[in-house]
């Protein structure tokens, strides 16, 4: 989603959600799901006032809108994505300039995509790891190889991410070192009370003995950054590390929490890479 420089806040939420059969329940995965046929589909669904044109077009989209197909991108030889084997959909929300009116197009944009969904006989789930698949292999898609190996892991997972864009006083306030390392300490810690995804392979995830609590966040910490700074909207920033949820107010703590890392100087805490991973594995 786009944002601009701005003297006030920006408030952003996107959330990936997994497709099952809406008779059976049956998680579906991207050999039962077309993007084009997909895509139809989200198209289709009225958004008008949510400022479409504000939104990206990430290929092999070509209408910017509030709703995407997630998955994996299928290059050509130059590494431009031109197809997709989708894994799910996503609800991308307007920027807001509070976290109420951020959720309040939230609420909207799911209701109409469920809406859409049942009458292709889908329909949207919050869970954060899909139930029953435990492996994707695709051609390479990034450039850079640890980014080709997330993008594979990232086929199994569904997820929130957070955006904040913060007034430009505050925003000079940040040095992205300091809140990196900031984020490590502190995120294993929210994370864990957002934990949804137990489930592996169709059965209770077990590590080291015991029942797992989220399989995503055990994949993820390793590979993936908790959060990313897009320095040319604003600056957007966009944390990456909660799972989701079927509750308005789980969201809008996700926000109130992102809101105290980013601004909270009384936070001291400050780790490397290596102690985080450790912490969420």
């Amino acid at each position: 989603m786009k944002t601009g420089a701005q003297d006030r806040f920006g408030f952003g939420l996107e959330t990936e959600f997994l497709l099952v059969d809406a008779n059976s329940f049956r998680p579906l995965w991207h050999p039962d799901l077309q993007f084009k046929t997909l895509n139809a589909t989200l198209e289709a669904i009225p958004a008008d006032e949510f400022q479409c044109g504000s939104f990206k077009v990430e290929p092999p989209h070509r209408k910017p809108g509030p709703y995407i197909v997630e998955g994996y991108h299928l290059p050509d030889p130059q590494m431009n994505p031109i197809d997709l084997l989708p894994k799910g959909v996503e609800i991308r929300t307007p920027v807001r300039s509070s976290i109420d009116e951020c959720l309040a197009a939230l609420k909207p944009l799911h209701a109409r995509l469920q809406h859409a969904l049942a009458r292709a006989g889908l329909q949207a789930v919050a869970l954060s790891s899909h139930p029953t698949e435990v492996h994707f292999s695709g051609p390479q898609n990034k450039r850079r190889h640890d980014y080709w190996q997330w993008a594979m892991v990232a086929m199994l997972t569904y997820g929130p991410d957070v955006n904040i864009s913060l007034p430009e006083a505050l925003t000079r306030r940040i040095d992205p070192k300091d809140l990196n390392e900031k984020v490590n300490y502190y995120v294993p810690a929210l994370t864990a009370l957002t934990l949804s995804s137990p489930l592996h392979g169709g059965k209770l995830w077990h590590i080291r003995g015991r029942v797992g609590k989220s399989i995503r966040t055990y994949r993820r910490s390793v590979v993936a950054p908790a959060i990313e700074v897009h320095p040319d909207e604003g600056p957007r920033f966009e944390l990456k590390s909660f799972e989701m949820t079927r509750s308005l107010v789980d969201y809008r703590n996700y926000f109130l929490l992102w809101l105290a890392l980013l601004l909270d100087q009384g936070l001291k805490g400050r780790p490397s890479d290596q102690t985080r991973h450790g912490a969420c594995t």
